[in-house]
């Protein structure tokens, strides 16, 4: 699980960057847990997981993308890219 986790697609997105993106909250807080240093895995437009939860999302109440924010500044409370 964790070494699949880091590959990266080839729009450079990792499955933390997948999850955000579709409000899977779940997904974000088990990959956070398990992997918290994905949390400085920029894709290939230099946006790291943090950029992709500020985006806004089709369907999002609110809630989800707080929680995943929380989860995201825990492990990084910078919001820095270490590629």
């Amino acid at each position: 699980f964790p070494e699949s986790a880091r590959v990266q697609d080839r729009e450079g997105k990792t499955a933390l960057h997948r999850a955000i993106f579709t409000l899977n909250d779940a997904a974000v807080r088990e990959l956070l847990q398990q992997i918290p240093d994905l949390v400085h895995c920029a894709d290939g437009g230099g946006n790291t997981p943090l950029h992709t939860a500020l985006q806004p999302k089709r369907g999002g109440d609110g809630l989800k993308e707080q929680m995943m924010l929380k989860e995201i500044l825990r492990c990084d409370p910078n919001g820095y890219a270490q590629n």
